[in-house]
C-alpha cells in the first residue's frame, strides 16, 4: 500500500520538519478555529461539539510560496463521484451561506470528490491480502480538472483548492472510511470492540505484517540480571527468575525514522501505559550477524575441554582426582561437578558437569556426608552411581557437552529477531529453527529495571502494527444503538470520554454537554485518533432530515423561531449529495484519517497497480567503447503482464523479501530497486547467462544477480542447508584454478577459464545444481522455491554487504548531464546510492564517488530517481537548482501510458 497525505509539503518544508512523523502532522494540520464549548479543532474526529458523530476531520491547507498548497489524492484508485463547486454569491438566504455563529453570510463550498482504493497490504501465502477503502474530499472551492466518474487516479494527483467551511478560507474535510469485510481485512480482526487490559491468547495475523513488532509477556517470563546476553539459546530447564508481572514490549527497528538501524524495545504495562524505552544503537545494521551467530551457538562444535574416562572412574570413588602424584594426574576439568543425590530436587543426575557460576539451589546448613561404596558390604549397589555406572555417568558428561542436534537456520533466527516469530514464506514452508528457541533481549521492565527477557517463552506472543492492537489505543464502536440520528450513543466511547469511575450524569443531555466539553483535551484527543467507528454517512441527502431530527426537537424545546430550524434545513441540503455510490454508503466503518495514513505509511506491500510503475518507460544505458564511453536512451520493451512475466511471479516474493530484510520505506526500496531493475535487464531475466565469464556457471543470478560459488553457498548455509566440506573446497579450488587461468597471458588458456569450473568436474552436486536453478527462478522446474529464491537471496545478500547502512544516509540529489546521440539527457544521482550501489558490485569503492570500474551506475540511476518519486514525495532539481519537480526530468510516468 502507497499513501500519502491530502497535501504535500514542499522540497524546504520536509528539509525543515526531518522525519517522516513530523512531515506527515505538518501535512494535516487541524483547523486554527475551535469548536464553541469543547475548545477542541472544528471538524474533530469522531465526534463534534454536542457529540455528534463527524465522518473525518477538517483540516486547513499549509501555507506555502505565498499562496496554500492544492488538495491531491492520498491513493492510486478510481473517482466514483464528483460534485464541480457552487460559485459563491453573498445571498443570506442561500443554504451555503448558513452562519451558525453569526447573523451575515457564511459561505461553505461544495465540491466534493470521493476515491474508491484497491490496493494490498500482504499475502497468505499466493493469495494477496485486497483491501478497499473510500477516502472523501469534501469543501473544495475548485477541482483542478474536469473529473468524471469512473476516472482512474494516482497518489498524489492533484485534485483542487480546499475551499470555505462558515466563511474560513483554505478548509478541508477529509475522511477514510471502508465497509465491514474490508475493515476486517485491514485491521486483521473482527469489529467487536476489545477489552484493552485482557491478555492475548495467540499470536497476531502472518498474512500482513508491518511497523512495530509487539510482545506479550506474561508474569513467567523468565529473566536474567546479568550485564551480558544468556549463551543457553535454547530452553532447556525451569526458569529461576520470572518476570513477575505481565507486560507489553513493542520493538521498533529504526526507532520510528528517528535513529536509522537502531532497534528500540519500549515497554507498556498492561493498560497501555509507557515505561520506558533502551535503545541497541546499530541493530539492525548488525542483524544478520547476530542472526549467525546465535545460529552458531546451537551448531558449532563446543570448546575441547580436558577430560578422560579413568580420571573420572577416581572422582566418583574418591571425591578427589589423585592419580599417580600430585604432578601426574589424567585430564579433569578444574570446575568439575560431582552429583551424588543427597539434597538437589529432582529424580534424575543433573545434566550439566560442569559448576554453573552460581548456584540456584543450596542445603541450609554445612554437612559432612560419608560415602560407603558397597554399604559396609552388605550391599554390593548401594551407593548411588556406583563402580557399576562410573562409566555411564562418565558418558553423561560427554553426552552433555555434545551440542543436541537441533534444526536450525540463520534465516531462521534473522525472522526471530526481527518480527519475533519465524514467519517463513507460509505455515508450512519456513527455514529451520528449534521449537524451543530462546529469544533473548535486554528490556525495560515496567518497574524500570533492565533484564534480560525470553521474548519467545512460553505464553508470549507476538504482533504487529498490522494487528491493530487494543492495549495500543487501537478498538472498534459499533455499539450505537440508534446510529441513523447522527448523535453518538456508543456506551464504549463514552465511556473512553470519561473519568474512571466516573458516573452518567442523570440529565442525558447535560451528560453529553460535560463529555463534549472534554473534546480539547489533548491527551482525549489522541486517544480519539485510535478509534475505528461505525456509522452512516452525513452527506447523504435522501437521510440527512431524518438523521438531524432530533435537532427539531431541541428548537422547538428552546422556543426558537421556526426560522432557525428552516434555514439549518436548507444549509444541510445544500451541502448534501443525491445519488451517492452505494458501495460508499455502505462503508460505514470511519477511521481519523490521518491516524491511518500515519499507521499504513509503514506498509509497503506492492500492489501489481503499484510496482509496475517502478519500470521506467525509458532508460539510460551507457556502454564503454573504444573511443571512450556511449550512452544510449532507449525504451523499455519488458513484457510485465504476461503470467510468466518477472513481475507476475515474483512480485509477491520480492514484498516477502522486502519485509524479511527490512527493506520497508522509500529510501532503502530506491536504493535496493535501483540496482535490481538494471541488474535483472529491467525486470526481463533473472540470470546473468554469461558464458564468457571466467567464473560461470557461478554467474550472475536473482533479484541482485547473486554471484561466485562463495556467495551463493554462503546464501545456502544461511538458509540452513548443509554443504559438504569436501564438496566446498573441490569447488574452491575449481574457483582459483579459473581465477589463475584467467590471468594468463596465453589468451586461449584465459578465454576457457571457466573450464576448471564446469559442473561435470567441479565436483557440484546435483542438489546444488537445483538449488542454483531455484535462484534463477527456472520456471520450468515448477517449483515454489524458484519463485523465492531469487527475491530471497537478494534480501540475504542486502542484508549481508550491509547495503541498508548506505540505503538509510542522507538523500543529497545532483541534476547530472549526459550526450545522447544528438541531444543531452537528464540523470539524478547522489553518494548515498553510490556507496549502496558500489556495496552490491565494487566494494572496493564504497568511498571513491562516481569511480568509471562500477558496471552501470548511470544505469541504475534512472530506476533509482524513479522509485523515489513513486515510492515518496521525493522533488528533484530543475536546471535553475529549484528543487520542485515531482518526477525526474525527462522521464514519462508508466502510471500515464
Amino acid at each position: 500500500m502507497l499513501i500519502s497525505p491530502p497535501f504535500i509539503l514542499t522540497a524546504d518544508m520536509q528539509t525543515h520538519y526531518g522525519n517522516d512523523e513530523a512531515i506527515l502532522e505538518a501535512s494535516m494540520p487541524p483547523t486554527a478555529s475551535n469548536s464553541t464549548g469543547t475548545f477542541a479543532p472544528e471538524g474533530s474526529f469522531p465526534i463534534s461539539s454536542s457529540l455528534v458523530w463527524h465522518n473525518g476531520v477538517h483540516l486547513e491547507a499549509p501555507r506555502a510560496n505565498g499562496g496554500r498548497l492544492n488538495v491531491r489524492a492520498i491513493a492510486d484508485g478510481t473517482i466514483i463521484f464528483v460534485q464541480p463547486p457552487t460559485k459563491p454569491n453573498g445571498d443570506a438566504r442561500h443554504g451555503q451561506n448558513y452562519n451558525p455563529f453569526g447573523t451575515g453570510p457564511a459561505w461553505s463550498d461544495n465540491g466534493c470528490i470521493i476515491i474508491e482504493h484497491e490496493t494490498e497490504i500482504g499475502a497468505d501465502t499466493a493469495s494477496p491480502t485486497v483491501v478497499r477503502y473510500y477516502s472523501v474530499y469534501m469543501h473544495l472551492a475548485l477541482l483542478m480538472n474536469n473529473f468524471r466518474a469512473g476516472q482512474k487516479i494516482y497518489r498524489k494527483d492533484q485534485l483542487g483548492h480546499a475551499g470555505q467551511v462558515y466563511g474560513r478560507q483554505a478548509q478541508l474535510h477529509f475522511e477514510i472510511c471502508c465497509d465491514d469485510a474490508n475493515l476486517k481485512k485491514l485491521t486483521g480482526r473482527t469489529s467487536a470492540w476489545r477489552d484493552p487490559h485482557e491478555a492475548p491468547t495467540a499470536d497476531g495475523r502472518t498474512d500482513a505484517v508491518f511497523g512495530s513488532v509487539y510482545y506479550y509477556l506474561p508474569a513467567t517470563t523468565p529473566i536474567r540480571a546479568q550485564d551480558g546476553m544468556p549463551a543457553q539459546h535454547l530452553q532447556l530447564d525451569a526458569a529461576k527468575e520470572v518476570l513477575g508481572t505481565p507486560q507489553w514490549i513493542m520493538m521498533d527497528y529504526g526507532d520510528a525514522g528517528i535513529t536509522p538501524g537502531a532497534c528500540a524495545l519500549s515497554s507498556y504495562n498492561m493498560h497501555g501505559k509507557y515505561g520506558g524505552t533502551r535503545k541497541d544503537l546499530k541493530a539492525e545494521y548488525q542483524l544478520y550477524q547476530e542472526a549467525n551467530e546465535r545460529h552458531q551457538s546451537l551448531v558449532a562444535p563446543r570448546p575441547q575441554i580436558a577430560s578422560s574416562p579413568p580420571d573420572w572412574y577416581e572422582l566418583p570413588h574418591f571425591g578427589l582426582n589423585f592419580g599417580r602424584s600430585q604432578d601426574n594426574k589424567g585430564p579433569l576439568p578444574a570446575n568439575v561437578a560431582r552429583w551424588r543425590k543427597i539434597i538437589r530436587a529432582q529424580e534424575e543426575i543433573p545434566a550439566q558437569h560442569l559448576q554453573p557460576d552460581a548456584a540456584k539451589e543450596a542445603s541450609d546448613t554445612p554437612q559432612r556426608p560419608m560415602m560407603n561404596h558397597g554399604d559396609a558390604v552388605t550391599t554390593p549397589v548401594a551407593c548411588a552411581n556406583s563402580n557399576y555406572n562410573r562409566y555411564r555417568e562418565y558418558q553423561l558428561y560427554l553426552d552433555a557437552n555434545k551440542h543436541p542436534q537441533v534444526a536450525s537456520s540463520p534465516s531462521g533466527w534473522y525472522e526471530l529477531l526481527r518480527f519475533g516469530r519465524n514467519l517463513g514464506r507460509s505455515p508450512d514452508d519456513k527455514d529451520p529453527l528449534p521449537a524451543n528457541v530462546a529469544h533473548w533481549r535486554k528490556i525495560k521492565t515496567v518497574e524500570g529495571k533492565e533484564v534480560w527477557a525470553d521474548l519467545n517463552a512460553a505464553g508470549t506472543f507476538k504482533f504487529s502494527d498490522a494487528d491493530f492492537l487494543p492495549v495500543m489505543g487501537w478498538n472498534c464502536y459499533d455499539d450505537d444503538c440508534s446510529p441513523d440520528d447522527q448523535r453518538c450513543d456508543s456506551d464504549h466511547l463514552k465511556i473512553l470520554l470519561r473519568t474512571v469511575g466516573e458516573e452518567p450524569h442523570p440529565d442525558p443531555r447535560e451528560d453529553d454537554k460535560l463529555l463534549a466539553s472534554r473534546l480539547g483535551d489533548a491527551d482525549l484527543r489522541k486517544k480519539l485518533r485510535r478509534v475505528i467507528c461505525k456509522f452512516p454517512s452525513e452527506w447523504d441527502k435522501a437521510s440527512v432530515l431524518q438523521r438531524y431530527d432530533w435537532v427539531k426537537k431541541q428548537f422547538e424545546a428552546s422556543n426558537a423561531s421556526p426560522e432557525f430550524w428552516e434555514k439549518f434545513c436548507q444549509h444541510c441540503k445544500a451541502m448534501c449529495f443525491d445519488q451517492l455510490p452505494a458501495a460508499y454508503l455502505k462503508a460505514q466503518w470511519h477511521f481519523h484519517p490521518v491516524e491511518f495514513i500515519k499507521h499504513f505509511r509503514k506498509c509497503k506491500w506492492l500492489s501489481e497497480g503499484e510496482f509496475v510503475q517502478l519500470l521506467p518507460m525509458q532508460v539510460l544505458r551507457v556502454s564503454k567503447t573504444k573511443a571512450g564511453t556511449k550512452a544510449v536512451w532507449e525504451t523499455v520493451s519488458t513484457n510485465t503482464t504476461a503470467p510468466s512475466s518477472v513481475l507476475k511471479l515474483h512480485r509477491i516474493p520480492l514484498n516477502l523479501s522486502f519485509r524479511k530484510y527490512g527493506i520497508n520505506n522509500h529510501q532503502r526500496m530506491a536504493a535496493f530497486l535501483g540496482n535490481a531493475i538494471q541488474e535483472t535487464q529491467w525486470l526481463g531475466k533473472l540470470y546473468e547467462e554469461n558464458k564468457s565469464a571466467w567464473y560461470s556457471p557461478w554467474d550472475g543470478r536473482g533479484f541482485l544477480q547473486l554471484t561466485h560459488v562463495e556467495n551463493y553457498i554462503r546464501y545456502w548455509r544461511f538458509r540452513g542447508r548443509t554443504i559438504n566440506s569436501q564438496v566446498e573446497i573441490q569447488l574452491a579450488n575449481a574457483t582459483s584454478a579459473a581465477n589463475t587461468a584467467r590471468k594468463d597471458k596465453n589468451g586461449d588458456i584465459a578465454a576457457k577459464a571457466n573450464a576448471h569450473l564446469a559442473d561435470k568436474i567441479s565436483g557440484v552436486t546435483e542438489e546444488m545444481r537445483l538449488w542454483r536453478d531455484h535462484i534463477q527462478g527456472k520456471t520450468e522446474l515448477e517449483e515454489e522455491e524458484s519463485k523465492i529464491a531469487p527475491a530471497d537471496s537478494a534480501g540475504a545478500y542486502w542484508a549481508w554487504i550491509g547495503m541498508p547502512l548506505y540505503a538509510d544516509e542522507k538523500i543529497i540529489i545532483e541534476r547530472c548531464l549526459i550526450s545522447v546521440s544528438q541531444n543531452t539527457k537528464v540523470y539524478y544521482r547522489s553518494p548515498s546510492f553510490w556507496r549502496a550501489s558500489a556495496s552490491v558490485n565494487l566494494p572496493k569503492k564504497i568511498d571513491v564517488l562516481w569511480d568509471s570500474q562500477l558496471n552501470g551506475f548511470v544505469d541504475r540511476c534512472v530506476p533509482w530517481a524513479q522509485a523515489l518519486a513513486v515510492l515518496g514525495e521525493q522533488y528533484f532539481p530543475r536546471e535553475n537548482g529549484m528543487f520542485d519537480l515531482e518526477y525526474p526530468e525527462g522521464n514519462i510516468p508508466r502510471k500515464k501510458k
